[in-house]
């Protein structure tokens, strides 16, 4: 079972009021959204986006969500499209999942073995396999040093 990070703490922020309209901008396994709309009780309803095609499926029917495959980046785009102008709150839980590290085909885990893939939409764009082994040395520094902080990004 995914328990959400700081669940209470994160929604009593949100302050949620009975039927308000909230947008969950990284859904994951949809802890957070289901205590939003478990405290807004009747009327409230919630977009959750979320670029992991798997955590959409796992989630199931839950009344009051709609679950969209998107990037947090594209928020009022989704909104507009589902005919919200404003809403009443907006969560971003950054990062990754338990889920996605855990599992050793998602390839994001130290502890397990699998395939280098650590992409959160599976459905495009390079795996990290495909980066590591094709990308020049200077873009691999650049990648590590760039994206990755990394001091020590050239000798690495």
């Amino acid at each position: 079972m995914h328990i959400p990070v700081l669940l209470r703490e994160v929604v009593d922020s949100l302050a949620v009021r009975q039927g308000g309209v909230y947008v969950d901008g990284t859904l994951g396994r949809a802890g957070h959204a289901r205590e939003i709309l478990l405290r807004g009780g009747a009327g409230t309803t919630l977009v959750g986006i979320d670029r992991d095609e798997q955590a959409l499926r796992e989630i199931g029917n839950v009344a009051g969500l709609k679950a969209v495959k998107g990037r947090h980046g594209d928020i009022e785009e989704i909104a507009h499209e589902n005919g919200w102008n404003k809403v009443d709150g907006v969560l971003l839980d950054l990062g990754v999942s338990s889920p996605q590290l855990d599992e050793a085909g998602r390839g994001f885990s130290f502890l397990r073995e699998g395939p280098l893939d650590m992409r959160m939409d599976r459905s495009c764009g390079l795996t990290a396999a495909d980066i590591v082994n094709f990308e020049s040395a200077e873009r691999l520094e650049e990648i590590f040093r760039d994206n990755g902080e990394e001091p020590n990004a050239r000798r690495i």
